[in-house]
Protein backbone atom coordinates (compact mmCIF):
# COMPACT_ATOMS: atom_id res chain seq x y z
CA UNK A 1 0.00 0.00 0.00
CA UNK A 2 1.75 3.30 -0.85
CA UNK A 3 2.33 6.40 1.69
CA UNK A 4 -0.96 8.25 0.11
CA UNK A 5 -3.42 4.84 0.51
CA UNK A 6 -2.15 4.36 3.91
CA UNK A 7 -2.73 7.95 5.19
CA UNK A 8 -6.48 7.86 3.66
CA UNK A 9 -7.10 4.27 5.26
CA UNK A 10 -5.69 5.91 8.43
CA UNK A 11 -7.94 8.80 8.22
CA UNK A 12 -10.47 6.85 7.42
CA UNK A 13 -10.26 4.34 10.56
CA UNK A 14 -9.97 7.70 13.10
CA UNK A 15 -13.11 9.21 11.43
CA UNK A 16 -14.77 5.70 12.11
CA UNK A 17 -13.26 5.63 15.70
CA UNK A 18 -14.72 9.04 16.47
CA UNK A 19 -18.07 9.58 14.40
CA UNK A 20 -20.71 7.57 16.50
CA UNK A 21 -22.99 7.66 12.64
CA UNK A 22 -20.97 5.20 12.03
CA UNK A 23 -22.41 2.30 14.19
CA UNK A 24 -21.21 -1.18 14.95
CA UNK A 25 -22.94 -3.41 13.55
CA UNK A 26 -21.73 -6.40 13.26
CA UNK A 27 -18.63 -8.53 14.19
CA UNK A 28 -17.00 -12.05 12.51
CA UNK A 29 -15.30 -13.67 15.52
CA UNK A 30 -13.61 -16.18 12.88
CA UNK A 31 -11.75 -13.36 11.19
CA UNK A 32 -11.81 -10.79 14.02
CA UNK A 33 -13.41 -8.29 11.87
CA UNK A 34 -16.24 -5.71 12.75
CA UNK A 35 -19.01 -4.10 10.17
CA UNK A 36 -19.96 -0.44 10.67
CA UNK A 37 -23.11 1.14 9.36
CA UNK A 38 -22.99 4.93 8.63
CA UNK A 39 -26.56 5.92 9.81
CA UNK A 40 -28.02 8.72 10.79
CA UNK A 41 -29.02 9.55 14.44
CA UNK A 42 -32.95 9.43 14.13
CA UNK A 43 -32.84 5.95 12.34
CA UNK A 44 -30.76 4.71 15.21
CA UNK A 45 -32.77 6.17 17.58
CA UNK A 46 -36.33 4.86 16.38
CA UNK A 47 -34.92 1.15 15.26
CA UNK A 48 -36.11 -1.32 17.52
CA UNK A 49 -33.81 -4.12 17.19
CA UNK A 50 -30.15 -2.84 15.98
CA UNK A 51 -29.34 -6.32 14.74
CA UNK A 52 -28.26 -8.29 11.63
CA UNK A 53 -31.41 -9.23 10.34
CA UNK A 54 -33.80 -7.17 12.14
CA UNK A 55 -33.43 -3.71 10.29
CA UNK A 56 -32.74 -2.88 7.37
CA UNK A 57 -29.44 -0.64 6.59
CA UNK A 58 -28.78 -1.85 3.25
CA UNK A 59 -29.23 1.70 2.31
CA UNK A 60 -26.26 3.37 4.32
CA UNK A 61 -22.71 2.41 3.60
CA UNK A 62 -20.95 0.27 5.40
CA UNK A 63 -16.93 -0.58 6.25
CA UNK A 64 -15.55 -3.66 7.85
CA UNK A 65 -12.14 -3.22 9.41
CA UNK A 66 -10.31 -5.50 11.14
CA UNK A 67 -10.12 -5.83 15.25
CA UNK A 68 -6.42 -4.91 15.21
CA UNK A 69 -6.64 -1.80 12.82
CA UNK A 70 -8.84 -0.55 15.83
CA UNK A 71 -7.23 -1.52 18.66
CA UNK A 72 -4.86 0.97 18.10
CA UNK A 73 -6.88 4.08 17.42
CA UNK A 74 -9.38 3.31 20.05
CA UNK A 75 -8.41 5.76 23.34
CA UNK A 76 -8.05 2.52 26.14
CA UNK A 77 -6.09 5.28 28.16
CA UNK A 78 -9.18 7.29 28.39
CA UNK A 79 -11.94 7.23 31.03
CA UNK A 80 -14.23 4.56 30.73
CA UNK A 81 -17.79 5.93 28.68
CA UNK A 82 -20.69 6.52 30.77
CA UNK A 83 -22.93 4.58 29.37
CA UNK A 84 -26.47 3.71 31.19
CA UNK A 85 -28.12 0.15 30.50
CA UNK A 86 -31.70 -1.09 30.44
CA UNK A 87 -31.19 -5.03 31.37
CA UNK A 88 -34.43 -6.82 31.39
CA UNK A 89 -36.31 -10.09 31.66
CA UNK A 90 -37.78 -9.52 28.09
CA UNK A 91 -42.31 -8.60 28.39
CA UNK A 92 -41.78 -5.99 30.68
CA UNK A 93 -42.05 -2.57 28.25
CA UNK A 94 -38.05 -2.17 28.17
CA UNK A 95 -38.39 -0.95 24.50
CA UNK A 96 -41.44 1.20 25.25
CA UNK A 97 -39.25 3.10 27.94
CA UNK A 98 -35.90 3.23 26.25
CA UNK A 99 -38.11 4.74 23.66
CA UNK A 100 -39.19 7.25 25.92
CA UNK A 101 -35.94 7.97 27.37
CA UNK A 102 -34.68 9.51 23.41
CA UNK A 103 -34.04 13.15 22.92
CA UNK A 104 -31.83 14.45 20.80
CA UNK A 105 -28.97 16.32 22.67
CA UNK A 106 -29.87 14.95 25.41
CA UNK A 107 -29.81 11.14 25.42
CA UNK A 108 -29.75 8.50 22.55
CA UNK A 109 -31.61 5.00 23.36
CA UNK A 110 -29.82 1.89 21.26
CA UNK A 111 -32.15 -0.92 21.57
CA UNK A 112 -31.16 -4.58 21.22
CA UNK A 113 -27.60 -3.91 19.49
CA UNK A 114 -26.82 -7.10 17.88
CA UNK A 115 -23.14 -6.83 18.44
CA UNK A 116 -23.94 -7.52 22.61
CA UNK A 117 -25.45 -10.58 21.57
CA UNK A 118 -22.47 -11.58 19.41
CA UNK A 119 -20.31 -10.73 22.49
CA UNK A 120 -22.29 -12.55 24.93
CA UNK A 121 -21.98 -15.54 22.86
CA UNK A 122 -18.76 -15.07 22.22
CA UNK A 123 -17.85 -14.95 25.68
CA UNK A 124 -20.31 -18.34 25.79
CA UNK A 125 -18.33 -19.87 23.77
CA UNK A 126 -15.07 -19.03 25.67
CA UNK A 127 -16.83 -20.70 28.54
CA UNK A 128 -16.59 -24.05 27.19
CA UNK A 129 -14.24 -23.65 25.15
CA UNK A 130 -15.59 -23.68 21.98
CA UNK A 131 -14.86 -21.23 19.04
CA UNK A 132 -11.80 -18.79 18.58
CA UNK A 133 -11.01 -16.82 21.36
CA UNK A 134 -11.55 -12.85 21.54
CA UNK A 135 -9.05 -10.54 22.19
CA UNK A 136 -9.00 -9.65 26.01
CA UNK A 137 -9.57 -5.87 24.81
CA UNK A 138 -12.40 -6.69 22.67
CA UNK A 139 -15.03 -5.99 25.32
CA UNK A 140 -13.85 -2.50 26.07
CA UNK A 141 -13.23 -1.89 22.34
CA UNK A 142 -17.48 -2.75 22.41
CA UNK A 143 -18.24 -0.62 25.15
CA UNK A 144 -16.11 2.43 23.79
CA UNK A 145 -17.54 2.36 20.27
CA UNK A 146 -20.98 1.71 21.44
CA UNK A 147 -20.51 4.81 23.94
CA UNK A 148 -19.83 7.60 21.64
CA UNK A 149 -22.18 10.07 22.16
CA UNK A 150 -23.62 11.89 19.23
CA UNK A 151 -23.82 15.80 20.67
CA UNK A 152 -20.90 16.86 23.34
CA UNK A 153 -22.55 16.52 26.98
CA UNK A 154 -24.88 14.22 25.79
CA UNK A 155 -25.49 10.33 27.07
CA UNK A 156 -26.38 6.80 25.93
CA UNK A 157 -28.47 4.58 27.41
CA UNK A 158 -28.25 1.14 25.94
CA UNK A 159 -31.50 -1.73 26.50
CA UNK A 160 -29.85 -5.28 25.43
CA UNK A 161 -31.53 -7.97 24.69
CA UNK A 162 -32.23 -10.07 27.86
CA UNK A 163 -29.71 -12.92 25.65
CA UNK A 164 -27.35 -10.41 26.55
CA UNK A 165 -27.73 -10.27 30.74
CA UNK A 166 -24.43 -12.64 30.44
CA UNK A 167 -22.07 -9.63 30.06
CA UNK A 168 -23.52 -7.57 32.76
CA UNK A 169 -20.93 -8.10 34.78
CA UNK A 170 -18.23 -6.93 31.59
CA UNK A 171 -20.52 -3.82 31.18
CA UNK A 172 -20.39 -2.97 34.95
CA UNK A 173 -16.26 -3.46 34.78
CA UNK A 174 -15.95 -1.21 31.43
CA UNK A 175 -18.34 1.23 31.98
CA UNK A 176 -19.25 4.23 33.84
CA UNK A 177 -23.05 4.94 34.65
CA UNK A 178 -25.85 3.68 36.19
CA UNK A 179 -28.17 0.12 35.74
CA UNK A 180 -31.53 -0.45 35.79
CA UNK A 181 -32.95 -3.92 36.45
CA UNK A 182 -36.30 -3.97 34.35
CA UNK A 183 -38.56 -7.43 35.44
CA UNK A 184 -41.88 -8.60 35.36
CA UNK A 185 -42.86 -10.99 38.40
CA UNK A 186 -42.76 -14.83 37.11
CA UNK A 187 -46.46 -15.11 36.63
CA UNK A 188 -46.73 -12.05 34.40
CA UNK A 189 -44.05 -13.42 32.40
CA UNK A 190 -45.44 -16.75 31.88
CA UNK A 191 -48.71 -14.96 30.41
CA UNK A 192 -46.24 -12.93 28.08
CA UNK A 193 -45.52 -16.25 26.64
CA UNK A 194 -48.60 -18.21 26.30
CA UNK A 195 -50.58 -14.67 24.50
CA UNK A 196 -48.14 -15.36 22.04
CA UNK A 197 -48.97 -18.76 21.13
CA UNK A 198 -46.95 -21.95 19.85
CA UNK A 199 -44.26 -18.83 19.24
CA UNK A 200 -44.08 -17.85 22.84
CA UNK A 201 -43.29 -21.12 23.81
CA UNK A 202 -40.65 -21.50 21.55
CA UNK A 203 -39.50 -18.27 22.66
CA UNK A 204 -39.13 -19.71 26.54
CA UNK A 205 -37.51 -22.80 25.21
CA UNK A 206 -34.71 -20.52 22.87
CA UNK A 207 -34.12 -18.58 25.81
CA UNK A 208 -33.52 -21.08 28.17
CA UNK A 209 -31.16 -23.03 25.69
CA UNK A 210 -29.27 -20.28 25.66
CA UNK A 211 -28.52 -19.33 28.82
CA UNK A 212 -28.43 -22.25 30.67
CA UNK A 213 -24.62 -22.62 30.64
CA UNK A 214 -24.35 -19.01 31.86
CA UNK A 215 -23.05 -20.34 34.65
CA UNK A 216 -25.71 -18.53 37.95
CA UNK A 217 -26.55 -20.51 40.78
CA UNK A 218 -30.03 -21.27 38.86
CA UNK A 219 -28.90 -22.65 35.36
CA UNK A 220 -27.70 -25.41 36.81
CA UNK A 221 -30.31 -27.69 35.03
CA UNK A 222 -29.47 -31.50 33.86
CA UNK A 223 -30.57 -31.58 30.45
CA UNK A 224 -32.83 -34.80 30.61
CA UNK A 225 -34.63 -32.78 33.24
CA UNK A 226 -35.89 -30.12 30.85
CA UNK A 227 -38.09 -32.97 29.38
CA UNK A 228 -39.88 -33.23 32.37
CA UNK A 229 -41.02 -29.93 32.72
CA UNK A 230 -44.48 -27.96 30.96
CA UNK A 231 -44.08 -25.26 28.83
CA UNK A 232 -45.13 -23.18 31.79
CA UNK A 233 -42.74 -24.59 33.95
CA UNK A 234 -39.63 -23.94 31.61
CA UNK A 235 -40.75 -20.32 30.76
CA UNK A 236 -40.76 -20.05 35.06
CA UNK A 237 -37.28 -21.36 35.33
CA UNK A 238 -36.45 -18.83 32.83
CA UNK A 239 -37.50 -15.97 34.83
CA UNK A 240 -35.53 -17.33 37.68
CA UNK A 241 -32.32 -17.89 35.73
CA UNK A 242 -32.30 -14.34 34.04
CA UNK A 243 -33.07 -13.24 37.80
CA UNK A 244 -30.34 -15.15 39.36
CA UNK A 245 -28.39 -13.25 36.84
CA UNK A 246 -29.17 -10.00 38.12
CA UNK A 247 -28.92 -10.96 41.40
CA UNK A 248 -25.12 -12.27 41.23
CA UNK A 249 -23.97 -9.12 39.00
CA UNK A 250 -25.38 -7.25 42.03
CA UNK A 251 -22.08 -6.85 44.10
CA UNK A 252 -21.00 -4.79 41.91
CA UNK A 253 -23.47 -2.30 42.02
CA UNK A 254 -21.94 0.40 44.11
CA UNK A 255 -24.23 2.56 46.01
CA UNK A 256 -26.43 4.33 43.75
CA UNK A 257 -25.36 2.99 40.29
CA UNK A 258 -28.00 0.29 40.43
CA UNK A 259 -31.85 0.00 40.51
CA UNK A 260 -35.22 -2.44 39.97
CA UNK A 261 -38.07 -1.78 38.86
CA UNK A 262 -41.08 -4.09 38.62
CA UNK A 263 -42.57 -3.49 35.43
CA UNK A 264 -46.57 -3.45 36.98
CA UNK A 265 -45.23 0.25 38.39
CA UNK A 266 -45.25 1.64 34.77
CA UNK A 267 -47.90 -0.07 34.07
CA UNK A 268 -49.70 1.95 36.87
CA UNK A 269 -48.22 5.04 36.54
CA UNK A 270 -46.23 6.02 33.04
CA UNK A 271 -45.06 9.13 33.57
CA UNK A 272 -44.92 9.16 37.09
CA UNK A 273 -42.16 5.92 37.24
CA UNK A 274 -40.85 7.17 33.94
CA UNK A 275 -39.58 10.39 35.62
CA UNK A 276 -38.23 8.17 38.69
CA UNK A 277 -36.28 6.38 35.90
CA UNK A 278 -34.93 9.83 34.69
CA UNK A 279 -33.81 10.84 37.86
CA UNK A 280 -31.96 8.12 38.79
CA UNK A 281 -29.99 8.12 35.15
CA UNK A 282 -29.25 11.71 35.39
CA UNK A 283 -31.24 13.04 32.32
CA UNK A 284 -33.39 15.82 33.43
CA UNK A 285 -35.40 15.57 30.42
CA UNK A 286 -38.54 16.76 32.37
CA UNK A 287 -42.39 15.81 33.01
CA UNK A 288 -43.86 17.47 29.69
CA UNK A 289 -41.12 15.55 27.90
CA UNK A 290 -42.68 12.19 28.84
CA UNK A 291 -46.29 13.13 28.54
CA UNK A 292 -45.41 14.24 24.99
CA UNK A 293 -43.51 11.13 24.41
CA UNK A 294 -46.26 8.51 25.89
CA UNK A 295 -48.49 10.64 24.01
CA UNK A 296 -46.66 10.29 20.55
CA UNK A 297 -46.23 6.45 21.64
CA UNK A 298 -49.73 5.62 22.84
CA UNK A 299 -51.61 2.84 21.16
CA UNK A 300 -49.19 1.74 18.79
CA UNK A 301 -46.87 -1.34 19.89
CA UNK A 302 -43.62 -0.59 20.74
CA UNK A 303 -41.30 -3.14 18.26
CA UNK A 304 -43.96 -2.64 15.39
CA UNK A 305 -45.47 0.97 14.91
CA UNK A 306 -48.05 -0.20 12.09
CA UNK A 307 -49.61 -2.19 14.97
CA UNK A 308 -52.22 -0.93 17.37
CA UNK A 309 -51.03 -1.95 20.68
CA UNK A 310 -52.18 -0.32 24.23
CA UNK A 311 -51.00 -0.77 27.70
CA UNK A 312 -54.90 -1.01 28.20
CA UNK A 313 -54.49 -4.04 25.58
CA UNK A 314 -52.23 -5.64 27.40
CA UNK A 315 -53.74 -5.62 30.51
CA UNK A 316 -56.69 -6.98 28.85
CA UNK A 317 -54.65 -9.62 27.23
CA UNK A 318 -53.32 -10.41 30.58
CA UNK A 319 -56.30 -10.91 32.16
CA UNK A 320 -57.64 -13.19 29.66
CA UNK A 321 -54.67 -15.48 29.67
CA UNK A 322 -55.37 -15.34 33.86
CA UNK A 323 -59.09 -16.12 33.16
CA UNK A 324 -58.20 -19.15 31.23
CA UNK A 325 -54.56 -20.96 32.94
CA UNK A 326 -54.65 -18.88 36.08
CA UNK A 327 -54.61 -22.18 37.89
CA UNK A 328 -52.01 -23.72 35.66
CA UNK A 329 -49.88 -20.52 36.18
CA UNK A 330 -50.12 -20.07 39.78
CA UNK A 331 -48.90 -24.21 39.90
CA UNK A 332 -45.86 -23.49 37.64
CA UNK A 333 -45.06 -20.20 39.99
CA UNK A 334 -45.73 -22.71 43.43
CA UNK A 335 -43.18 -25.47 41.84
CA UNK A 336 -40.13 -23.21 40.61
CA UNK A 337 -40.04 -21.04 43.33
CA UNK A 338 -39.88 -24.81 45.57
CA UNK A 339 -36.91 -25.42 42.89
CA UNK A 340 -35.19 -22.29 42.54
CA UNK A 341 -35.02 -21.34 46.28
CA UNK A 342 -32.85 -18.74 46.28
CA UNK A 343 -34.66 -16.48 44.66
CA UNK A 344 -36.55 -14.00 46.98
CA UNK A 345 -40.30 -14.86 48.17
CA UNK A 346 -41.12 -11.43 47.47
CA UNK A 347 -39.73 -8.50 45.82
CA UNK A 348 -36.82 -9.99 43.87
CA UNK A 349 -34.19 -7.63 43.54
CA UNK A 350 -33.02 -4.45 45.66
CA UNK A 351 -33.28 -0.82 45.57
CA UNK A 352 -36.58 -0.68 43.94
CA UNK A 353 -36.99 2.55 42.13
CA UNK A 354 -41.37 2.39 42.76
CA UNK A 355 -42.33 0.35 44.91
CA UNK A 356 -44.95 -1.79 44.57
CA UNK A 357 -47.37 -3.71 46.66
CA UNK A 358 -47.95 -6.94 45.50
CA UNK A 359 -47.31 -10.59 46.01
CA UNK A 360 -44.80 -11.84 43.80
CA UNK A 361 -46.21 -15.75 44.89
CA UNK A 362 -49.59 -17.13 44.99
Amino acid sequence: MSDKNSSERGDDLKSIVVDPHWFLEDYDPSIRKLRFVRADRETIAATPFLAEGMWDYSRYPQKEVTESELLGLVPFDAPPPRINFIWHTAFCCSTLIASTLDRDGANVSLKEPGIMLILADAKRQNAIGQGRPFSNRFPELVFRLLGRPFRPGAQVTIKPTNFSNYVLRDAASLTQGKHLFLFSDCRSFIASILKKGEYGRRVAREIYSRIVRDGNEQAGWPFGDVFHLTDMQIAAVVWHMQIAEFRRSWPLMVPNRGASLDCDAFLAKPVDTLLAIDEFLDLGLGRAHYENAMEALAGHHSKAKSMEYSIADRLADHGRIFEQFGAEIDAAVRQTYDLCRSTPRGIPLDNPLVPVEKSYLP
